[in-house]
């Protein structure tokens, strides 16, 4: 079970179909921390917009290529007074499954691992790409042959290094980090709706 979701196989089936899904979503989730105060900044929840590229394995599982992207916001802080723009992006690898493919409308499981990747809005500051992993579930409604609309929840783990720092500048004056990722795990859940395409 754990190794269809997690898009690990070793034989695909005969009659293998790709399938496409756009996804429309909402993130919400992840906190930085000062430097030398405890105290910690949020990230603001936004939408986000997502894409996955699905390999059928056999009838109940799918290898998994899944693309998802936050334009958000750093709240006002004593770091950043006016915020800053931030964007947040997940490329993992992984699968699903569907453990019973009988019934009318199909709970599946979802897991991914890869990269994410933050950039933010901050003149000189530097984006960063740290490795995570994703857990979820969701609700196949079938319309047609080829056709279904999916409703989703995803949530992301991403490691990072212990005391990370963002926003890193270099200038004349020597670099500077305003804030650090608290502790060493940075948490985000996405809720999803898409239209699956089949080929």
């Amino acid at each position: 079970m754990a190794a269809g979701v997690l898009g690990i196989g070793t034989t695909a089936a005969a009659d293998e179909r790709i399938e496409i899904v756009p996804y429309a979503g909402f993130r919400t989730g992840g906190d930085f921390e000062f430097e030398d105060v405890q105290q910690h900044a949020h990230v603001d929840s936004q939408g986000s917009l997502a894409l996955a590229l699905n390999l059928d394995i056999d009838a109940n599982s799918q290898y998994q290529v899944y693309f998802s992207r936050q334009a958000t916001r750093i709240e006002p802080n004593p770091a950043t007074p006016n915020g800053t723009d931030l964007d947040i992006a997940y490329l993992h690898l992984g699968g699903t499954l569907t453990p019973d493919t009988s019934l009318a409308l199909k709970p599946y499981l979802v897991g991914t691992l890869g990269a994410t990747w933050f950039s933010p809005d901050e003149v000189g500051a530097h984006d960063s790409t740290q490795f995570s992993v994703a857990l979820g579930g969701g609700l196949r409604i079938p319309v047609r042959q080829n056709f279904s609309f999916l409703l989703e929840a995803r949530g992301f783990v991403t490691f990072l290094s212990d005391g990370r720092a963002f926003f890193c500048s270099s200038g004349a004056a020597g670099g500077a980090c305003q804030l650090r990722a608290n502790g060493t795990i940075f948490f985000q859940y996405e809720l999803l709706a898409g239209a699956a395409f089949r080929f």
